[in-house]
């Protein structure tokens, strides 16, 4: 069974991206320009813009991915 991504909105202007440790799934995340990694939170934060929000779903195309109902009008 294939993880999902998370993906949703947080009030500081930013893009939480959560996944379990899969290290394909690091790479593709570190290739997201302004991305970073929050070690206690365990999850990755990336700009809160449109580009980048169309970036992450085709880059994890394949994957499940769950995202927050604001994102539906780019899809």
């Amino acid at each position: 069974m294939k993880q999902s991504v998370k993906i949703s909105r947080d009030a500081l202007g930013m893009i939480p991206v959560a996944f379990s440790y899969d290290h394909a799934y690091v790479s593709k995340i570190r290739s997201i320009p302004g991305r970073r990694w929050h070690p206690e939170e365990k999850y990755w934060t990336v700009p809160d813009f449109e580009e980048v929000i169309k970036k992450i779903l085709s880059i994890f195309d394949r994957e499940f991915i769950q995202i927050d109902p604001p994102f539906i009008s780019i899809l």
